[in-house]
Parts: structure tokens; sequence; C-alpha cells
């Protein structure tokens, strides 16, 4: 177990006196190596020996108390699920929701923690006490919507329950029973979905060599591109940096890179050779303006696919200095009404090169009050927003912190605009198409040999949390376009009224959803035609 002090005693203590695993494809307790981690003496740990360690002793898991983000970066001599991974025989992650992270991360963590190998179960560590008062009880709406979230992206759930193996008899039981409809929907369909991997129609690069040498903002900025991705239900996956290649570039529509600043000559080729491929990147502020050991470049590493260059510098927006939009682009759809956008955070400084500039940046006002502030000038020739075609593919540029803002922020100018750019770059022929609101987050997975689960989460419910009710979705629709078209059979796993699925002329599978209460599941089984297989 890594992680610091008594809360390695105390997780020691909850694993060797609880039961297996509770996930139905795990036949014996795990095996767990203790290991204590304290942040200031990172440079006293022998990590190839810890490494060594666990191998010889086979253990099957390891906890990490930094989640998807780890403890340390591996490339700064720490130990990260990244690191550990390859002699582990199941990845684990964490999340509790008082901790806070909304619930639906935790289909996150399961589909950062499937990315780094789709071929080993993945496990949430969680509880549904609270992690911070450990004998308390937590929400229990909120527990069980991201219980669901763990089940609906293929993952097995370990609940660190202080109560023991009698919850019924523990001094606070009003969640004895809250895990045991995930249990039970596990019970009998985990070990299918133990084989199954996200369908990424889009991925998110994940750098550890930027989250260890330009750490500022990278954590907030992958969760806004995640939370982006989620809320317009496009099926997403991760890909970790290290694994960047044709092979786990293929068939991905686009790359989203937030604030992707570390990157090395190798990932700047492979990028490069996938976007001259016919790929889509959406970029923002400092992507690739640094190498692999942090060191400043010159210009951005991939300037000549952005078309953009650095400039030098960083702008830090002050109030009432907008974008402008220089050109109407079919990103800015239905934003007739408007000649500027809200910006925020950082903005780096840069000069087009052969990129179509769709808004620049507008200078700050003169003057604090705002009826006696003005703009000498909305004109500037630092580009802001532009896009750019490299080879067959093209290149979505943010010279500000768009991603990171989607998450902080939220603004319609943040995370709709990064919708906007999303969508323009799914075209037609999305994967999934759903009327479903924000609040209800969609999963895909497939096994690779044409069945698939389709599930939903319904989050909807008070503007803040925590969450206490959920609100029922009527109508769901979903409209499927896999790469097989011909509906073998299908199997619902969980609803809470009939599901309608039918199919289109052209192949394209119809489902909808009567009425979702909290979580719907159904199991499709696809067979390839003549035409598939050509």
């Amino acid at each position: 177990l890594l992680g610091s002090g008594p809360s390695v005693a105390l997780f020691a203590t909850l694993v060797f006196a609880a039961p297996a695993v509770a996930a139905p494809w795990f036949h014996e307790p795990p095996r767990i190596v203790q290991t204590l981690w304290r942040e200031p003496d990172v440079q006293e740990v022998d990590i190839p020996a810890i490494l060594a360690h666990l191998r010889a002793v086979r253990a099957n898991c390891i906890v990490l108390n930094g989640g998807i983000y780890g403890t340390r970066p591996g490339q700064l001599g720490g130990v990260d699920v990244g690191s550990v991974g390859p002699v582990v025989d199941f990845l684990l992650g964490k999340v509790f929701v008082d901790a806070d992270e909304d619930p639906a991360f935790a289909g996150t963590t399961i589909r950062f923690l499937k990315a780094l190998d789709p071929s080993k179960p993945a496990v949430l560590l969680t509880s549904t006490n609270r992690n911070r008062f450990r004998t308390v009880a937590e929400n229990p709406v909120e527990v069980e919507t991201a219980l669901w979230e763990t089940v609906a992206a293929g993952a097995g759930i370990w609940n660190a329950l202080v109560a023991g193996p009698n919850p019924d008899r523990f001094l606070d039981h009003r969640n004895a029973r809250t895990a045991g409809p995930a249990f039970a929907f596990l019970a009998e369909h985990g070990a299918a979905l133990a084989g199954q991997r996200p369908v990424a129609e889009m991925k998110i690069l994940f750098s550890d060599t930027t989250r260890a040498h330009s750490p500022d903002g990278f954590r907030a900025a992958v969760q806004g591109a995640g939370r982006v991705l989620a809320e317009e239900h496009v099926p997403y996956g991760f890909l970790p940096a290290a694994q960047l290649g044709p092979a786990t570039l293929a068939g991905v529509k686009a790359l989203l890179l937030p604030n992707v600043a570390v990157m090395s000559e190798s990932e700047l080729s492979a990028i490069r050779e996938y976007v001259r491929g016919g790929g889509t990147i959406i970029a923002d502020f400092q992507t690739s303006l640094h190498d692999e050991s942090g060191k400043a470049r010159d210009d951005f590493g991939l300037a000549d696919v952005l078309g953009v260059s650095y400039a030098g510098g960083v702008f830090a927006a002050p109030r009432d200095s907008p974008h402008k939009i220089r050109q109407r682009h079919p990103m800015l759809a239905g934003l007739d009404a408007t000649e500027i956008l809200l910006n925020g955070g950082r903005t780096a400084r840069c000069q087009a090169r052969s990129a179509t500039v769709i808004a620049t940046r507008v200078p700050p006002p003169r003057g604090a009050v705002p009826e006696h502030s003005w703009h000498r000038t909305l004109e500037t020739d630092e580009p802001t927003i532009t896009i750019h075609r490299f080879g067959r593919g093209q290149a979505i540029y943010f010279a500000h912190e768009i991603m990171r803002q989607s998450f902080e922020d939220g603004h319609m100018d943040f995370a709709g605009l990064l919708a906007r750019a999303v969508n323009l770059a799914r075209g037609d022929g999305a994967v999934l198409r759903s009327n479903a609101p924000p609040s209800v987050r969609s999963s895909l997975l497939t096994d690779g040999a044409g069945r698939y689960t389709l599930s939903f989460v319904n989050h909807t419910s008070t503007p803040y949390r925590p969450i206490r009710t959920l609100v029922p979705v009527s109508h769901v629709d979903v409209t499927l376009r896999l790469p097989e078209r011909n509906l073998q059979s299908w199997t619902v796993l969980s609803a809470d009224t009939p599901m309608d699925i039918s199919t289109d002329a052209d192949g394209a599978i119809q489902v909808r959803v009567p009425l979702l209460r909290t979580f719907a599941s159904v199991s499709l089984q696809m067979q390839p035609t003549a035409a598939d297989r050509e």
C-alpha cells in the first residue's frame, strides 16, 4: 500500500481482515505489499528495490493515495500507477466522494486505468462511509452514482468499509446495503464486463512528463477535457503518452491535448503523422512548448501542425479582456449575437503562421469603473483561437487555458466553445449521439469481438452538492453507429422500464430508455456483414 502514516496501517488492517476483493473475477484474497511512502523523503526511497519486491512476492495490486494522478510522478523518482502497473495483476484506483471529487470522477478513473493496460482488471477503491470521518455514512445518493459510474466503465468495486463484515451491526449502518445493487449487478455480469474496454471515439493524451515538469493546471485541464466529452456523450478514453503510435491512434477522430506542455521528439512525430493522415488534434495553451526534460523550446514543437508560433511570454487575462471574433467559422455556430468571447486564466502570446485565425486577444481596458472604462482598440495581431489544415487532418488551437477553465469556471465560452470544437471534429457518423441532458453520463464498452455494453448513469439533481435526490429523466434516445452493422441480439442488463431497441436501414441502432432513475444498461451482440469485412 502506498500511502502515508496512519492511512497505511488502516488500509492494511482492512485488507487483511476483509474477505476477497468484492469483484466476481477474483477468487482469492489479494496479496498486498505495504510500503511506507512520505513525500519529503522521496530521495531516500529505493524505487527499484520496491519494484523488485513487488515482482518477487507477486503483489496483486497497489493502492495510490493520489488516484489517477499518483503520489509523485515516476519521472521524479516517485511511485505511481504507471510505474508499478506492469508488475501487478490488477489496477486499482481510488475515489471518495467527500474528497472534492464529483461522483462521475469514478468513471474517469476507470477509463484511465483501462488505458494503462486493457488486459488487466480494474478495481475502484471507495467506501460507503466517508473517507475523512470513516465511521460515518457517506451521502447515499452520491455513493450510489459513483458505484454505478464504476460499473458502467467495466470495473470492480472494493468497499473499504470500517464496519467490517457485519455492516448492519455497526454504530452507523445507514449505508449497510447501499452498495448491494451494484455488487449484485457485478455478481451477475462483472466477469463479462471485466474483459471489455471503453470505446474511444476520442482520446485525451495523458502526459506523465507534463505532470512531472509542468504540473500547474494540468490536472484541472485533464478533468475539463473529460467533463466536456462526457457531457457531449462522446465515447472517450485516455492515451498515456508512452503509448503514442499508429496502433493506439487508429480510428480516433480527435486527440485532445490539455496543455500537454512537455513532449518528446518521438511524441511530436507520432502526433504529426496522426494529423497528416487525417486525424484532428484539439490543443491549448503551452502544448508542446517544452521538451521531455522540461526545458522550454524557442517555439511550439508542433508549430507546423498548429500553424501558429510562440511569440514569447504569457498573458494573464485581466478583467474585461476578451477575445475578438475575427471570422465566422462553423465552430462558432449559434454565437451570432456576440462579437467577443470570454477569456480567463493565462494565454500564450502567439503569432499566426499559416493557420486560419478565428479570434484574437483584446488589450485590457482603460479605467476600472465599468461605465468609465473603455478599450482604445479591439485590434491586436495575437491569435487566440485558430484552426489549421495539416496534411489530411486539422489542428484546433486555443492559446488560452480553455480546458482548465472548462473545469474551474465552466462558462459557455469555455465549456461550450470546447464542446463546439469537439463536435466539429466528430463530424457526421458519430459513434454515439444522444438527446440526454449533460447530467446523464453514457458509457460504451466493447470486447473487440462484436459485443458491446451501453450504460447510462443519471446525475440529474439540485445545482449544488451533496446530491440528496435524483430527478428521473424520461425518453433518453441514443443512436449508435458501430463498425459492425448487423445487430444479432441484445439483452437488457438493468433498466427501470423496458427499453425499445431497433435498427435503421443503414444499420444504425436506435435505443430508447423510457425512464431513467439511476442506472440502465444493455448488452448488444453485433455480427459483421460482408461489407464490414471488406
